[in-house]
């Protein structure tokens, strides 16, 4: 980020933020080129075309999909392309269920920035 920052604004972050504020220079961080170091390690190689050949690919096989005899019954639907940053419908996060008391004490002690027990593991 901070290479991006020279390369763009011709300064490095210090004497952005000193000169305009860590918010200014937040928001110019968000608005970098997509073909900035920053913006192309967040997108992982996906840029905008490659968002859109994907879409077209997905809307293409479960067309041809409709017309099938899956698809006439309406069994075996097509997964649609993976893509960075997006987890499937079948990810499950946590390994359990927790009264409201617990989610309550979990949750002060998360924004007191201490650690809480859950189970076996200490979640920070």
């Amino acid at each position: 980020m901070e290479i991006d920052l020279i390369r763009y604004y011709h300064a490095p972050y210090a004497a952005l933020a000193a000169e305009y504020g860590a918010q200014l220079v937040a928001a110019m961080v968000v608005n970098l080129p997509p073909d900035s170091a920053t913006m192309r390690h967040y997108a992982q190689g996906w840029g905008l075309e490659a968002q859109l050949l994907a879409g077209v690919f997905d809307r293409l096989v479960e067309a041809n999909w409709q017309r099938s005899a899956d698809g006439q019954k309406g069994r075996n639907k097509p997964k649609p392309l993976p893509r960075p940053g997006v987890q499937g419908a079948g990810v499950r996060v946590g390994s359990g269920s927790m009264s409201l008391d617990e989610a309550k004490y979990w949750l002060a002690q998360r924004r007191a920035g201490g650690g809480v027990v859950v189970g076996q593991e200490t979640i920070k």
